[in-house]
């Protein structure tokens, strides 16, 4: 790869001043629309919907096997809808469900493992999927509410796997269910209903009438401030004095966020001065010219180790100026390449050597951080295959019909369900290296996408019914021969 010479002259001039480098996109959407949502995921906090979530994640696990490991699942998937940071989101639900997963019988290592998987995730979940998502809607100058859509159906397959996982960790352990007195769902409900009012007017305003991300997010504020301040949960209610602390700490939070921005904002504009941008991307599409999996595979561990020890915002900016383009070049549709970055750029926070998100768990488990990191990337081993679905399966960005969507999701959650399984290793019983291999292989075909083999949906079906009998098969051994 060759690049340009400038003058430091040329390079401060234009780093300084160039849309392209230091005031460019990024810096501002954090400063028109990012910073509403952080402001309105302050006023959620300080009104108490973070011990809601958590409390109806509790009440909806009830007393069932793993009951501690899926309310971490439950709750940070629904504390991260608002905190948008993995890190902030293992730290603040963390201190709860960690010790419950423990005393439960999950290990410390497994306990922060899932803790960081599901905190993980929190930046994917709609409706506030962190500030990467509105830099994604801006850099492809499409509505947040169409990224939204788009990542609805990932984040659920997300989900569904380490909830599947952990369901069967605590089968094939015998772990019990959480020794915490709990309240019924609609307990909670009844006291924490009008947290449900903001998000609900933030996506109306966006869906139905097709409202600007920044101007839903500041109706959503002020439903938060009118019925945060008229009803109380767990004895929070906002006051005048929490109102006007959320000013100063979204400021903050705006401060190290605008910080990042700008710092690899600094370093997309030297890139581009000195060519060194425009010489990557060219030899990431010289690559696809030769095998597009090649070029996949190169840019996934590209994501990945630009995102080591950096926050996902960051990560997004410089792969969107280095990766993506290239993508792109390629034939690939624009949303995919840029959910492909963003997924494989956030899997650096649970990917070993350096994974914020579980070496934060693993303070608080007190465990080894490395095991925590490797067991972290084993439940969430879909993150690091649903990016290249994207690719080839715009089913799952919601990009064709309705039935070719819904058939397509399901037959996804099955095959995902028969990896897991082997993943885990346990079905009725422990599972042997050949059935667990088989699954893998079952899982694999089912899968593939059908631009791949180009037999539509025959060869899924049958691996779905082949899988099936399988595990029928598995389960009536088992009752056999206890």
């Amino acid at each position: 790869m060759t690049g340009t010479g400038s003058t430091l002259t040329e390079i401060a001039v234009y780093l300084t001043f160039d849309p392209n480098a230091l005031l460019g996109t990024p810096l501002s959407v954090v400063a028109t629309i990012v910073i509403v949502f952080i402001f309105f995921g302050k006023l959620l906090v300080k009104t108490g919907c973070g011990e809601f979530f958590i409390d109806l994640a509790m009440a909806s696990m009830g007393k069932r096997r793993g009951s501690a490991a899926k309310t971490s699942i439950v709750g940070s998937a629904l504390f991260g809808s608002i905190s948008g940071s993995a890190v902030s989101n293992v730290v603040t639900t963390g201190v709860m469900t960690i010790p419950l997963m423990k005393r439960s019988g999950y290990s410390g290592v497994q306990a922060g493992a899932v803790e960081a998987i599901a905190s993980t995730g929190g930046q994917l979940m709609p409706p506030i999927m962190g500030a990467a998502a509105f830099l994604m809607a801006q850099t492809l100058e499409i509505p947040y509410s169409e990224v939204v859509v788009a990542s609805l159906l990932p984040a659920l397959l997300y989900y569904i796997s380490v909830f599947i996982q952990v369901d069967l960790i605590a089968a094939r352990d015998n772990i019990i269910s959480s020794d915490v007195k709990v309240k019924l769902v609609k307990e909670v409900l009844k006291e924490g209903w009008h947290f449900i009012l903001p998000f609900a007017v933030l996506l109306y305003s966006m869906f139905a009438h097709n409202t600007s991300a920044e101007l839903a997010a500041l109706y959503g504020s002020i439903t938060v401030i009118i019925f945060g301040s008229l009803r109380s949960y767990q004895g929070k209610r906002l006051s005048i004095k929490s109102l006007f602390s959320s000013f100063p700490e979204t400021g903050y939070t705006v401060m190290e966020l605008t910080m990042i921005v700008a710092g690899a904002g600094l370093v997309i504009g030297l890139l581009n001065i000195s060519s060194g941008g425009f010489a990557l991307t060219l030899s990431l599409v010289q690559l696809g010219d030769s095998s597009l999996t090649i070029l996949l595979l190169i840019s996934a561990c590209v994501c990945m180790v630009l995102g080591m020890g950096m926050p996902t915002t960051g990560v997004y900016v410089l792969l969107a100026a280095l990766v993506a383009p290239a993508l792109i070049e390629a034939g690939i549709p624009a949303l995919a390449a840029h959910m492909f970055i963003l997924y494989f750029g956030m899997m650096s926070m649970i990917t070993p050597p350096i994974a914020l998100a579980a070496f934060a768990a693993a303070t608080i488990t007190e465990d080894k951080p490395m095991q925590t990191g490797m067991e972290a990337m084993k439940l969430g081993w879909v993150a690091y295959v649903v990016p290249l679905l994207f690719i080839f399966t715009p089913e799952l960005l919601m990009e064709a019909d309705l039935l070719s969507i819904i058939l397509t999701f399901i037959i996804i959650v099955i095959a995902v369900h028969f990896i897991s399984v082997a993943m885990v290793g346990y079905f009725a019983k422990r599972l042997k290296v050949p059935a667990r291999l088989l699954l893998v292989c079952i899982g694999a075909v089912a899968i593939a996408p059908q631009s791949l083999i180009n037999l539509g949906y025959l060869p899924s079906i049958v691996a779905v019914a082949l899988g099936g009998v399988f595990l029928f098969w598995l389960a009536y051994s088992s009752k056999q021969n206890p």
